[in-house]
This record gives structure tokens, sequence and C-alpha cells, in this order.
């Protein structure tokens, strides 16, 4: 039997986060068949601090809001290229993180105007859809689980084409979702300093999970072929306070390995 040599090795992993189920929204033209059709220029909206991202048209523009208030964590307003300022009472297009309570509340105000109700996937994330009327302007809303908090993406109707875009390029950043049933990969990276498939696989776990299997596959599109790991997503060790998860194993020489990366965790 080996005895385990004293040597750790701090390696670099990156969370790959599955492609959600999600519907996509395709603009339509009226042109004439003989001309270029027109493609739409995006721009990406990316949040380090809270892990999503998406894509929006470049003649938008988006406001985080700078009012301090408990029960909002967080807040963007979308305005129109008509817009001149943006709309904070019934904005055009919004993104807000709020506490639990905020977000029941709103659901509560969303029923009492008779609102119509269905589920949508957003980012591999299921939430409620919320279709209502607030003084006679026809409104859009989406609650989303998210960790600790929730999230709540807003349109007012009549951008209902935009807020699809929104939606059908809306990514969690490294996010878990704790209450699925699936498996999610995690990649090894090699280095000039690292082969990931010295890697034993059955020696690695991540959160607490043990990996069920491994392929190597070039993840960083570097020429260095990495390593690709599967965790069920049942077996990890987490909760949603948590922002970093831990993977450890050994090299098939018995030197130790660690690495980390940042996690959302996503709840309902």
């Amino acid at each position: 039997m080996k005895t385990l040599n004293k040597k750790l090795l701090f390696v670099l992993i990156i969370l790959i986060v599955p492609a959600g189920l999600f519907a996509s929204f395709v603009y339509k033209y009226k042109q004439p068949s003989t001309s270029t059709p027109t493609i739409p220029v995006l721009k990406t909206y990316h949040n380090e601090e809270f892990g999503f991202e998406f894509q929006y048209p470049a003649d938008w523009t988006l406001h985080p809001s700078v009012l301090k208030n408990p029960l909002s964590k967080f807040e963007l307003i979308g305005t129109a290229p008509e817009e001149k300022v943006p709309n904070t009472i019934i904005p055009s297009i919004l993104v807000n993180i709020v506490t639990p309570d905020f977000a029941d509340r709103a659901s509560i105000s969303f029923k009492n105007l008779n609102a119509s109700t269905s589920t949508v996937i957003v980012g591999g994330v299921e939430g409620t859809k919320y279709e209502y009327e607030f003084e006679s302007i026809p409104q859009i809303a989406i609650v989303l689980p998210f960790g600790e908090y929730r999230m709540i993406l807003g349109a007012r109707k009549e951008y209902e084409g935009v807020f699809n875009q929104i939606l059908s390029t809306f990514q969690f950043l490294n996010s878990i979702n704790l209450n699925s049933q699936g498996v999610i990969p995690v990649a090894v990276l090699t280095n000039e300093f690292f082969n990931a498939r010295d890697v034993i696989i059955g020696s690695v776990f991540f959160a607490g999970a043990a990996s069920l299997r491994g392929n190597p596959e070039d993840v960083d599109n570097d020429g260095d072929l990495d390593l690709i790991l599967h965790f069920d997503t049942q077996s990890f060790n987490l909760t949603p306070a948590d922002t970093e998860a831990t993977l450890t194993g050994r090299l098939d020489n018995d030197t130790l390995i660690k690495g980390a990366d940042s996690i959302k965790i996503i709840s309902k």
C-alpha cells in the first residue's frame, strides 16, 4: 500500500453551468426578400457581485438604482431608446433582487390585480410568471428563487420582445440549484505546471460530493486537454449561504490537489 506524500498542489477549477431550458425569442422583420436581414446589435450586461448576465439591445440603456432600501438589495432599470429618463415607477425593464418577504408581498399584490400565472424557466431556474395590469398598463413579472434572496424580472407588456430577448440569454454564473436532481460538471484545467489527466477520478470530491465520472476535453481552448468531472447535485454539502466550493483529490503519483471556485446557490 502506498503512503501519500506531503505535497499539496493547488489547481485551477471552473464550474461549468449547463445550459438551462428556456424559450428563445427571435426578432422578425417584415422586409423585402431581396434585402439583407437586419441583425440586432446586442450588448452584454455582466454582474459579478450577484453572479448573472444577459444580453439586451444596444440602443437601450441600463441604470442601477442608487436608492438604499433594506428590502431591495439591487435594482436595475432598463430604458427604451424613446425614453429620456428612466421610469422608476413603472420601469420598461426591471431586474430587482429582493428579500423573500418583499417577493412574497409582491406576489400577493400581483394576484390581487387578477394576474394570470404560469411556470417559466430562466437560465435553468424555475420561477413564476405573472401577467397583470397596473394603472391600466399591462405588465409582466417573473419571480425566481435566488439563494437567500429572490429575483424579480419585470417589463411593460409593450416591451415584451426585448424582455424575451433578455430572458433567452439570461445566465446565472457558477450557480448551483440545490433542488436539482441532475449533475454538475466541473472542469480541472491543465497548465504548464499541472496535467489534469494525471488526476485519479475516483479520488476527487467537490463540495463534499464524490466524482461520478470524468472525461478529457479542451475546456479553455488552449490546445491542452483538461478534465471535466461530474457530481451529483443532491450529494453536495452546501447551504444557501455558501459562496465558495472546494475540490480535493490526488494525482497518480499520490500528490494531493486542491482547488476552489466561487458559487451562487439557488434553492426554492
